[in-house]
Parts: C-alpha cells; sequence; structure tokens
C-alpha cells in the first residue's frame, strides 16, 4: 500500500500545452500552388473569336461606308432626287463600322464594355442582313448575316474576365 500524499508538497503541474500560432509578420510571399488564392476563371477563346469576327466585319463595314461616301457625289450626278442623302448614308454605315471596331477591339481585350457593344453591333448588323435578305436574296447577305450570328453568339457566351 502506498502512503497517503504529502500535504505541504509542490502540486503537480499539468501537461504543457502548444503554443498558439501567431500571425506572421512581415513580407510574406504568396503560398507555392495557390492554396490561399482566389480561383481565376478559365479564359475562354469564344469572346476573342468573337471580337475578331467583329473587328472584320467593321473594317469591312468601314469601307463600304467610305466607298458609298465618296462615289456619292457620283450617284448623286446621275439620279439628282437623292439630293446629299447618298453621303449621308455612307457616312452613317462608316460610324456603324467604327462603333463595330472599338466595341470588337474591347472584345478581344476582354472588356465587358466590349462584349455588350459587340452583341449590340451583331444586332444591328444581323437586322440590317435580314433587311437586306428580304430584299434581294442573294449571297452577300446570307455570309452578313452568318457573321452577325457569330458574334452575337461568341460573344454573349464567352465570359469577360475584365470590368
Amino acid at each position: 500500500m502506498q502512503p497517503p500524499p504529502d500535504p505541504f508538497a509542490a502540486p503537480a503541474s499539468p501537461p504543457s500545452m502548444p503554443q498558439p500560432p501567431t500571425a506572421p509578420v512581415g513580407y510574406q510571399p504568396y503560398p507555392v500552388g495557390g492554396a490561399h488564392t482566389m480561383a481565376q476563371p478559365a479564359k475562354s477563346g469564344k469572346l476573342l473569336a468573337g471580337g475578331i469576327v467583329a473587328v472584320v466585319l467593321a473594317a469591312f463595314t468601314i469601307l463600304v461606308g467610305l466607298v458609298i461616301a465618296l462615289l456619292g457625289d457620283a450617284i448623286n450626278d446621275i439620279a439628282s432626287d437623292f439630293g446629299n442623302a447618298v453621303v449621308l448614308i455612307g457616312m452613317v454605315v462608316a460610324a456603324l463600322g467604327g462603333f463595330g471596331l472599338a466595341a470588337g477591339i474591347g472584345a478581344i481585350m476582354r472588356r465587358s464594355w466590349g462584349r455588350i457593344c459587340s452583341i449590340v453591333y451583331g444586332s444591328i448588323n444581323g437586322v440590317l442582313a435580314v433587311l437586306g435578305l428580304a430584299s434581294e436574296p442573294d449571297g452577300s447577305s446570307v455570309v452578313y448575316l452568318a457573321m452577325s450570328v457569330a458574334i452575337v453568339v461568341l460573344c454573349a457566351l464567352g465570359p469577360a474576365t475584365r470590368s
């Protein structure tokens, strides 16, 4: 049998506890492997492709608008009933192409405003292509409509990564 404990002896110490972790001080590099970083959205080529199609279509639209505006005087000489309306139509077409060029560049840069403007530009061109098909169905309106639909679909499906 064991003797009773001595009442005047030093108390037994509790088991030692580990120290709580402290916050790091100073410069801390990013963790390797991205354990604590936000996940970046996957970059899609759809918006880039839509922007490229928009730039190509806009360049063609600007060219057609400038040809109409510059040759409008020759058309006015043949049929003077139109006045300067042909030149004005050419300038409006060139301005629409300028809008499409800016929208396509914005979409290529993956900007959200470029994506939205490219969808608007493709929609406007799609309506004009359908009107062209209704008045005179030829191959150029079909290609124009196909490019417009491609712009709208690709830009609507492709996520913009910057605002």
